[in-house]
C-alpha cells in the first residue's frame, strides 16, 4: 500500500493529480485533510490537502485509461482556454525539482523522527521531478492501515518543516512513503 499528500487549489484538482502520479490506479481511497479556503473575493488563502492511498498493483485496464485521457484531453484544451495566468516552463521545471538541499534536509528529518519514535528501520530516498520517494527496508507496523496512516502523517510533518524551513509553498511537491510487506501478509 502507497500513499501520497496532495495540495491544489481544489479538492478535485488535488484528487486527479494524484490519480494520474500514482499511476491512475483502479481502487485507492481518498482522505481530504483541509478544503481549500478561499477570501470573499475568491482569491485562494490556502490550498486544498488530500491523502491518495493506492494498491500499485491494481492498475487500470488499457481501455478505461484510454477512455479517461480523451475525457482528461477535452477538460484541459477546456481549462487552458480559460486560463489566464501561464508559468513559463522554466518557472515550472524549477518549481517542480527536489533541490539536494532539500532532499538532505528530509533525510535528516525522517531518520531523526524514526530514531525517536523507536523504530530501527534503514530507509534509501529518491526522486523523480517532482516526486520524492522514501524506500523503508520493512515494514514497522503490522497494520496495513495503521501504516498507512502513519505514513501520510509522517509526509504531512516533513512537508510542514520544509514550509517552515524555507518560507515557501511546495504545492507542486509530493513525498511517498513506501515500507516492504511482511512475511505473513497475503496479498495486502
Amino acid at each position: 500500500m502507497k500513499s501520497l499528500l496532495q495540495e491544489e487549489s481544489s479538492v478535485a484538482k488535488a484528487i486527479d493529480k494524484a490519480w494520474d502520479i500514482s499511476g491512475k490506479p483502479y481502487e485507492f481511497t481518498v482522505k481530504v485533510l483541509s478544503n481549500e479556503v478561499r477570501n470573499f473575493l475568491g482569491i485562494l488563502k490556502s490550498p486544498a490537502v488530500i491523502s491518495f492511498s493506492y494498491n500499485p498493483k491494481f492498475r487500470t485496464d488499457k481501455e478505461k485509461v484510454d477512455e479517461i485521457r480523451k475525457v482528461k484531453k477535452d477538460n484541459i484544451k477546456k481549462h487552458q482556454r480559460s486560463k489566464k495566468n501561464e508559468y513559463s516552463k522554466k518557472d515550472r521545471v524549477d518549481h517542480e525539482m527536489w533541490k539536494k538541499e532539500l532532499v538532505n534536509d528530509i533525510k535528516n528529518w525522517t531518520k531523526d523522527i524514526l530514531k525517536i519514535m523507536g523504530f530501527k528501520v534503514d530507509f534509501t530516498i529518491d526522486t523523480e521531478n517532482k516526486m520524492l520517494n522514501i524506500h523503508l527496508n520493512r515494514r514497522i507496523l503490522r497494520d496495513n492501515e495503521d501504516e498507512k496512516m502513519f505514513f501520510i502523517s509522517l509526509s504531512n510533518v516533513l512537508m510542514q518543516f520544509l514550509k517552515r524551513k524555507y518560507k515557501k509553498k511546495f504545492s507542486n511537491y509530493y513525498l511517498i512513503i513506501h515500507s516492504r510487506k511482511l512475511k505473513d501478509d497475503k496479498g495486502s
